[in-house]
């Protein structure tokens, strides 16, 4: 068993982003408007080790959606407002595991737009978890759980929060008319999807750290307290 691992990629909510213009009187009460998607994959694995993602204290089922339940129907979200969303991993397994997801975060325009800023998509990320700053980018965060989860049991939220940083509301672009009476304002961002990607893999608690180096590639006692 030795480096044995289950990868689980877990695809949610293309979340659309639509920036009304002076909405309120003026830009910085500009609100993004959230349509999210049903878009999802999910490969969960053997018996040994399988994982399930939890949000908000449900399982993401296939076919399901991330985020749909950030708020609430009809409503909008405001820009620079950060929103509780609660990102946990469940062990469904039948041996006890430790755990790594890869959080990413991208912008799409019929299709992903790397010229855009990853960052401007604001997520906190909780307690129990150690991110390894060596293999994260701008897009993509990797952490680990700092305990061993055991059978049945589930890990502390590795995203308790989520929101569009309100400088957003400030990136526009003003043209004016030929004839000089008709100023025209626009925001780089408007109408643009923010996505957010989860990949989680989980490696026996046995001979952990000889396993975690096969299958992740890693010294992951650097990560994880008495590995």
């Amino acid at each position: 068993m030795k480096g044995r691992k289950r990868s689980s990629v877990f695809t949610g909510a293309l979340l659309v982003l639509a920036i009304a213009a002076l909405l309120f009187g003026g830009i910085g009460s500009a609100r993004a408007v959230l349509t999210p998607s049903d878009e999802y994959i999910a490969d969960i694995g053997t018996k040994d080790i399988a994982l399930v993602l939890n949000e908000n204290g449900d399982a993401v089922e296939e076919g399901g959606e991330l985020l749909s339940g950030l708020i609430a129907e009809g409503d909008s979200v405001k820009i620079g407002q950060m929103y509780d969303e609660s990102l946990t991993v469940k062990n469904t397994g039948t041996i006890d595991q430790y755990v790594r997801v890869s959080v990413y975060k991208y912008w799409t325009e019929e299709g992903k737009r790397t010229d855009l800023d990853p960052a401007l998509i604001k997520l906190k990320f909780g307690k129990g978890w150690v991110e390894d700053k060596s293999a994260s980018t701008p897009e993509r965060t990797v952490l680990y759980c700092t305990k061993k989860v055991a059978v049945g049991k589930e890990t502390a939220p590795f995203v308790t929060n989520i929101g569009v940083d309100p400088s957003l509301g400030t990136m526009v672009e003003q043209t004016t008319s030929e004839d000089g009476k008709t100023i025209t304002t626009t925001f780089k961002y408007d109408d643009l999807k923010f996505n957010l990607e989860v990949s989680v893999d989980g490696i026996q608690d046995h001979n952990a750290a000889d396993a975690a180096k096969s299958a992740w590639g890693v010294d992951a006692s650097q990560f994880i307290p008495g590995l």
